[in-house]
């Protein structure tokens, strides 16, 4: 079988790129993105982690804080504190995979897409699975769409 020649991706917009080994700006836009989306969600998760035992507390002052506001219609619920601490501990370690995929598609390394991508794919499942609340369309739809974003640009990460 005849070796096929690597062709270095040109961004038609912007056909000197390859040559100086630039990274695209939209990948680092969505790289951005991530960092800011999937870090907050890994710095909260650890926080829960940390204040696991203060979470029964801390939701009946929002319940309370909720109703003063906007009366009896809200129904705050009490998921949070019925999740096992292992469970926060599993999504922030799933958040930081994320953060950690999409630090190494901005050095351009194919390796970053797989990780984002499992982690990602984990993430719509662990609440079916460990907590059984049905499953998040509007996440798979955000899931989708930036993992097929980010795959316009495998073929310019080694």
């Amino acid at each position: 079988m005849e070796e096929q020649e690597n062709i270095p991706y040109t961004d038609p917009e912007e056909p000197n790129r390859a040559a100086t080994g630039e990274r695209p700006s939209w990948l680092m836009v969505l790289c951005i993105l991530t960092f800011i989306g999937s870090g907050i969600s890994c710095l909260g998760y650890f926080l829960f982690t940390g204040i696991y035992s203060s979470l029964p507390m801390i939701m009946e002052q929002a319940r309370d804080m909720m109703v003063s506001i906007y009366g009896d219609k809200v129904d705050v619920s009490q998921a949070l504190v019925v999740q096992p601490r292992m469970y926060y501990l599993l999504l922030c370690l799933l958040y930081a995979a994320s953060v950690t995929g999409a630090a190494f598609m901005l050095g351009l390394r194919k390796v970053g897409f797989h990780i984002y991508t499992v982690a990602q794919a984990l993430l719509l499942v662990a609440p079916v699975l460990f907590v059984h609340l049905p499953f998040d369309v509007g996440g798979l739809l955000v899931t989708v769409a930036f993992v097929l974003l980010y795959a316009t640009f495998l073929k310019q990460m080694h």
